[in-house]
């Protein structure tokens, strides 16, 4: 009958049940995708730069017991690396330990995830989750250095989740008339998150300029006091000396500029295919200007501007190391992320993308679990060798783990 309408059959309660069930997916991939990656990294093992920046100024011998020890570690070090995330580092290595390292860096890698969702769908998007664990295990440029190593997570993933922090602030605050106590608090999170990993920073501060230079209406005070601190984090990490000694090591000076320029080219091209989502999004990237609908969705946000950067400071750098391309990689997935969210409009497509990256995930994560569960055994049977040996022989024979697992960063051991 014309006047009779079930609430089965009335559109908008169906939208609304079909988002309560996709919330409750999303958050149920979340729980248990927070959870693998907690025994992950239970089963990571303490890397030579954990025991490093276990001591006061990294290698002194001293081992630092207290905040006053991380400030003067840091201060110490400072003339070889600036980072401030090597303040964070100083902190779990040398006070908080591994198990308490172990909690916090799932905390992040959750706030990563969901960042990523929100500011790539603006939704809490299975589709995404889903995604994000598919790419870690089979193109991500090596999550066990830039996710499950301790130093290595610092100064990748917890500097990218930074970013996005200080991304979503910029483009989600409310205050644009902010006080100044609250601004000298922004001001100085705002550096942290400049200085902590000049990888990302350069690239995520120079994107935003040309973004806010584009979209000029909505730059307000708010933006201005968290783009200065921001930069001032990024000119911590240029005053430092050793990032020049780093920098000019890495140019072939002998090479001719020609030469020089293929050979970068070359490597670009090759990381780019590589790891995919660099390649990817350039596609991403250029298609938008070609459809119209898709441009505002694409080139409306800072991340096409901060993922072209991201590539230049690749490019320059011009390093064959897997994890310096881990920015430019996570910030050609959230574009990738956008394309697929604007291809897949319908709930039965973005279900379907779920279910083929789940049997992807089934397929690879038991693998790769059970090879750092070996490799971890193998650890502690080298350490276990070490600490029984006489004093004058501190590893009786070279010893080498054979299997293989992109979430495994080895550590092997040789004689001395």
């Amino acid at each position: 009958m014309k006047g009779l309408t079930t609430a089965a059959t009335t559109p908008g309660v169906a939208t609304d049940r079909c988002r309560r069930w996709g919330n409750v997916l999303y958050w149920l991939l979340m729980a248990v995708g927070c959870a693998v990656f907690m025994l992950m990294n239970f089963y990571t093992t303490v890397k030579e730069d954990d025991l490093f920046h276990s001591m006061i100024g990294g290698g002194s011998g001293r081992p630092i017991n207290s905040l006053l020890d991380v400030l003067r570690s840091w201060v110490e070090y400072y003339r070889y690396d600036a980072r401030t995330a090597n303040l964070i580092s100083f902190t779990f290595n040398g006070i908080l330990g591994k198990t308490t390292f172990n909690i916090c860096n799932t905390l992040v890698f959750g706030l990563m995830a969901h960042l990523l969702s929100r500011l790539a769908t603006g939704r809490n998007s299975a589709m995404a989750l889903v995604m994000l664990f598919t790419y870690m295990v089979t193109a991500m440029p090596v999550p066990g250095e830039t996710l499950l190593w301790a130093t290595g997570s610092f100064n990748y993933m917890w500097a990218f989740t930074a970013a996005l922090l200080f991304i979503a602030y910029l483009l989600w605050h409310r205050d644009a008339r902010i006080g100044w106590p609250k601004a000298l608090v922004v001001l100085l999170l705002s550096l942290l998150a400049g200085g902590i990993n000049e990888g990302t920073t350069f690239g995520v501060f120079g994107g935003l300029v040309l973004y806010f230079l584009l979209h000029r209406d909505r730059v307000d005070r708010a933006v201005v006091i968290a783009m200065t601190g921001y930069l001032l984090g990024v000119l911590l990490l240029l005053t430092c000396p050793g990032a020049w000694d780093r920098a000019s090591s890495e140019v072939a000076h002998d090479a001719g500029a020609m030469s020089l320029l293929a050979t970068r080219c070359r490597l670009l091209l090759s990381q780019s295919l590589h790891y995919v989502t660099p390649a990817a999004a350039a596609l991403c990237v250029m298609v938008p200007m070609a459809v119209r609908r898709w441009r505002g969705a694409i080139w409306g946000t800072p991340f096409p501007w901060i993922f072209v950067v991201l590539v230049a400071f690749a490019f320059v750098v011009g390093k064959n190391q897997a994890r310096l391309y881990f920015p430019a990689s996570m910030a050609g997935f959230i574009l990738v992320v956008m394309a697929a969210h604007l291809l897949a409009r319908r709930w039965w497509l973005r279900l379907a993308v779920v279910i083929a990256g789940l049997a992807l995930c089934l397929l690879h994560y038991p693998h790769n679990i059970r090879t750092m569960q070996r490799y971890q055994s193998f650890f502690d049977g080298v350490e276990r060798s070490i600490t029984s040996s006489p004093d004058s022989q501190v590893v009786l024979r070279a010893q080498n783990f054979t299997d293989y697992s992109r979430f495994v960063k080895y550590f092997n051991f040789d004689s001395w």
